[in-house]
């Protein structure tokens, strides 16, 4: 795209087409922004698509013109994946990165495995569940196992209600607007029950809360009550 192609869609960009210059040069910064996100996102793919082929993290940054440790710093899986995610889902802004712990993002990067491994192009709250579950140390699990949620189970239930794709995909994985909407509400526990962090039992409350995913109709099918187990979630907290 030329310069006068940009200049050209700037000026569509205003509120009914205005020739005032701030309204101007304010459109013009929404769309700088949006190019600049979207050349993150070129990079971002084409990064995933060579660690994808096998290359490393050392030749990555050689392409681009950094050291190893800053290409797997910026374009990392968890990294990259909740960096999208932040500022997709309603009401959390940047908020929802930051207060991310290790467990909850290994949840996170685990829960992308499973569907690359699916073969779903989608990052749906079923994959979130099978997430937190991988996830052995964090409470969410612990609480999950307790009422009798195993990992075998849910992969069972999900490749019955869901089924498996035809191919691998490439590539981040986009999430389901259901699994923005339960990230959104794990912010919402967090912070609500005056955490300064994001873990998997926010990740597992938000669940409970959002109630109408897959991973809550797996559970549901396995016979656990929402209520008792969001119940069982802030008594281990509490304990």
């Amino acid at each position: 795209m030329t310069l006068d192609e940009l200049v050209a869609k700037t000026k569509t960009k205003t509120k009914a087409a205005s020739i005032d210059p701030l309204d101007l040069l304010a459109a013009a910064s929404r769309q700088q922004q949006e190019l600049t996100d979207m050349g993150e996102e070129l990079l971002d793919y084409w990064v995933q698509h060579a660690r994808a082929a096998g290359c490393s993290w050392a030749q990555i940054g050689g392409s681009l013109g950094v050291t190893k440790q800053a290409a797997q710093q910026r374009y990392g899986t968890a990294r990259g994946l909740l960096g999208k995610l932040a500022g997709k889902v309603a009401g959390a802004g940047g908020g929802l990165f930051t207060r991310f712990d290790p467990a909850a993002r290994r949840v996170v990067v685990l829960a992308q495995e499973d569907a690359r491994t699916l073969c779903h192009n989608f990052l749906g709250t079923e994959h979130l569940l099978l997430g937190l579950l991988a996830e052995t140390s964090g409470v969410a699990a612990t609480t999950l196992d307790a009422a009798g949620i195993t990992r075998e189970g849910v992969r069972a239930a999900v490749e019955r209600i869901v089924g498996c794709g035809q191919g691998v995909p490439r590539g981040h994985i986009r999430f389901t607007s259901r699994a923005k909407r339960v990230l959104e509400l794990s912010l919402r526990e967090s912070r609500e029950l005056g955490h300064h962090h994001l873990g998997t039992e926010h990740v597992l409350l938000g669940m409970l809360t959002e109630g109408e995913g897959v991973g809550v109709q797996v559970i549901t099918e396995a016979g656990v009550n929402l209520g008792q187990l969001r119940d069982a979630v802030l008594a281990r907290l509490e304990s």
